[in-house]
């Protein structure tokens, strides 16, 4: 969905969004994802836009590769700006950037792509490392069995020796 600067009237533009078309392809969804944006037109060239984001994602532990769901719920802020193309050729020239320009997208036409906004909005909301759970153990390093489920569910001997062990002997003869 793009929307255009013209588009949004003086008091604003508040969206629901049902399409679900922009949701990133390379996640799983559980459930309805539901999705509230507001848009303000300032008068020079600024566009901000808030947004809610609440959805349940189905990830894949990093430790123990079992399903688990992940619930995403945020509020998050996008400014926009249109800017000239000599802007853009100084902007994209070496430029030290301030504080309040690191939080704005710079735009060469007056439009946004809300549909790229929200699939990023999304792929950020997901952390680095996704983890079921703070004391998840993992797999086995040797069988690959889930250490989660019990003691019965390896079946191989733990290594109980350090693998520094024979460094040890050596370091005391």
């Amino acid at each position: 969905m793009i929307i255009q600067f013209d588009d949004i009237p003086p008091d604003g533009l508040r969206l629901v969004i049902d399409d679900l078309s922009w949701f990133p392809e390379e996640f799983d969804k559980k459930g309805s994802i539901k999705v509230d944006i507001e848009l303000e037109r300032q008068e020079n060239n600024l566009v901000f836009l808030w947004g809610d984001i609440r959805a349940t994602l189905v990830l894949q532990c990093d430790r123990c590769l079992e399903k688990f769901e992940f619930p995403l719920s945020g509020r998050f802020k996008v400014d926009f700006e249109l800017v000239k193309n000599s802007e853009t050729a100084v902007v994209a020239d070496e430029h030290f950037c301030s504080a309040s320009e690191m939080d704005t997208i710079l735009l060469d036409r007056p439009e946004i792509d809300i549909d790229e906004v929200l699939a990023q909005q999304v792929r950020l909301s997901v952390p680095m490392k996704n983890v079921c759970s703070d004391n998840c153990k993992g797999i086995c390093p040797q069988c690959g069995a889930n250490l989660n489920i019990g003691d019965d569910a390896c079946r191989c001997q733990a290594v109980s020796e350090s693998p520094f062990k024979t460094l040890s002997k050596l370091m005391n003869s």
